[in-house]
């Protein structure tokens, strides 16, 4: 899959949300091999790493495209990034998680 996505310059994403915290294991980590080929992976820590609220990691090569891809810049949005700082690279998102209204995956509250 990775050398049809290089060949046709294609995004290669894993979506790894439950296996992909077996990288840690040394035991099978042969299994993944070719990961270190994708794009972006994502795993959700709170499955087998047993973290205590739902979180997920989403993980890129490029940060910096990521940013670009996914940031939306218009007028109508000012209200939203009034308070927010723009230089940070950490993304707070409002959620409906076991942690209420307002809270964050992360454990923190969402202002």
């Amino acid at each position: 899959m990775a050398d049809v996505a290089q060949e046709r310059r294609l995004w290669f994403h894993v979506d790894g949300a439950y296996g992909c915290a077996a990288l840690f294991a040394p035991s099978i980590r042969a299994r993944f091999r070719g990961i270190e080929r994708v794009d972006s992976f994502v795993v959700d820590p709170h499955k087998w790493l047993f973290a205590p609220f739902d979180c997920a990691a989403l993980i890129y090569r490029e940060p910096r495209l990521a940013k670009a891809v996914h940031s939306q810049d218009a007028s109508y949005l000012e209200v939203l990034h009034r308070d927010t700082p723009r230089s940070g690279t950490r993304a707070t998102t409002p959620t409906t998680s076991p942690g209420g209204p307002g809270a964050c995956p992360c454990g923190s509250r969402w202002r």
